[in-house]
């Protein structure tokens, strides 16, 4: 296995996230890439930059973040889109639950 580090894959993702994108979505772009990658917690990524990751999630995260500069939903490039405790399976043909739809 090729590896890279949990810093350099921060990196790589939060510089390739789109500037049109506000800091805070970019903020929780950056997490939720991040974790739906590694499977691990952001916060221990960010805590541990030396940890070894595969390096293949390099690519990977090259994907995803060119799919959100042609203004795709993260949730529908990921396939799946968390709501109300629940993750829910998604895709161009699903309309991606809202945290605004919780509140009704």
């Amino acid at each position: 296995m090729n590896s890279t580090t949990a810093g350099a894959l921060l990196a790589a993702i939060k510089n390739a996230i789109p500037a049109w994108v506000s800091p805070p979505e970019a903020k929780a772009h950056l997490r939720i890439i991040a974790e739906h990658l590694t499977g691990s917690d952001y916060y221990s990524l960010y805590a541990n930059p030396s940890a070894p990751v595969d390096a293949t999630l390099l690519g990977e995260a090259q994907r995803i973040v060119r799919a959100l500069g042609q203004h795709k939903p993260l949730q529908q490039i990921l396939g799946v889109a968390d709501f109300y405790g629940r993750s829910f399976t998604v895709n161009r043909h699903v309309l991606i639950p809202r945290r605004e739809t919780e509140e009704l």
